[in-house]
């Protein structure tokens, strides 16, 4: 097993696994074959009938600068076959 939704789902299905997973996630996520990064903390929360826990995704600070407008013409660009063909129509 090395990846998190198969751990989660044997977790379902096995009560003493799961408890083992809350009580130190870290060290039962390297047995079952999941890398967890050194310095990393790991958390494990269960949702109930009555709360829900929703998790946003660090982002890097590096995903989070602006695009320059070379860059942003690059990526929305696209390809114009009409244009590329010489003509002025489309």
């Amino acid at each position: 097993m090395a990846n998190l939704p198969e751990v989660i789902s044997a977790c379902m299905k096995d009560p003493a696994l799961k408890a083992r997973l809350v009580a130190d996630p870290k060290k039962v996520l390297t047995e079952l074959g999941v890398k967890v990064p050194d310095g990393m903390t790991v958390k494990v929360v269960e949702n109930s009938s009555s709360v829900f826990h929703l998790v946003i995704p660090h982002l890097p600070a590096e995903r989070l600068r602006t695009m320059s407008d070379a860059e942003l013409a690059a990526a929305a660009g696209g390809w114009n076959p009409c244009r590329s063909l010489g003509t002025t129509e489309g």
